[in-house]
């Protein structure tokens, strides 16, 4: 981000005057993409292919205040979408660790090893670096995507096109969230506010080979 010198002179010495203030009143904004609905938008696509048996791969979210390792936001959402559904297969998910390739690859050879011959018809990947590990290990092991399952994930990083097959994945625009990010910061310190803002940005479904989705009649 390229920032005149004019302008970066006049937010620092907004900021320099201000940030005694945000400190002491803890106020921070978020901006982060809508997770949520990425779950919630990837299980009716699979839904809407006539999917029952549908399965999550993911990491897990560690708490900063108890050091513990929790159920991820897309996969709280994934057992409450497919609960309310009464489609939820607990056997169809595994989560835990980091957001790595290596945790990828490692959860889905223990998929593979459980279930055998009763993997799920589809899959939502919690993001994509967990992806490339998970079709590693599918692609090892023989099983077809899309033709034995199909796949979704989350972000649309760099690798996503490169894999095989290439990523469908929900795009995450890291720009739109840095750009974001500081329109609220500067808003915060020119206007201090009591509460503080959380925006959740859109979604985007970057269709490659690893999902289609169904076609719409027209």
């Amino acid at each position: 981000i390229v920032i005149p010198p004019a302008i970066f002179f006049y937010y620092s010495t907004l900021f320099d005057s201000r940030f005694k203030t945000l400190q002491q009143n803890q106020l921070f904004d978020t901006v982060k993409p809508d997770t949520d609905r990425i779950t919630k938008k990837a299980l009716d696509l699979f839904l809407e292919k006539g999917y029952t048996d549908i399965g999550f791969i993911g990491g897990a979210f560690l708490n900063p205040n108890t050091h513990q390792e929790e159920q991820d936001s897309r996969e709280i959402i994934f057992r409450q979408k497919l609960s309310t559904k009464d489609l939820l297969n607990d056997n169809y998910i595994f989560s835990a660790g980091k957001f790595t390739v290596g945790q990828g690859y490692q959860l889905t050879i223990d998929m593979i090893n459980t279930l055998k011959e009763e993997l799920p018809e589809a899959i939502f990947v919690a993001s994509d670096t967990i992806a490339v590990g998970v079709l590693q290990a599918l692609n090892e092991h023989s099983i077809t995507v899309p033709d034995r399952l199909e796949l979704i994930s989350v972000n649309d990083n760099d690798i996503a096109k490169f894999v095989s097959p290439p990523l469908t994945t929900f795009r995450i625009d890291v720009e739109e969230i840095a750009k974001t990010s500081i329109d609220m910061l500067v808003d915060q310190i020119v206007h201090p506010r009591s509460i503080t803002k959380t925006v959740l940005l859109g979604l985007e479904l970057v269709v490659r080979k690893s999902f289609v989705p169904e076609k719409k009649a027209d």
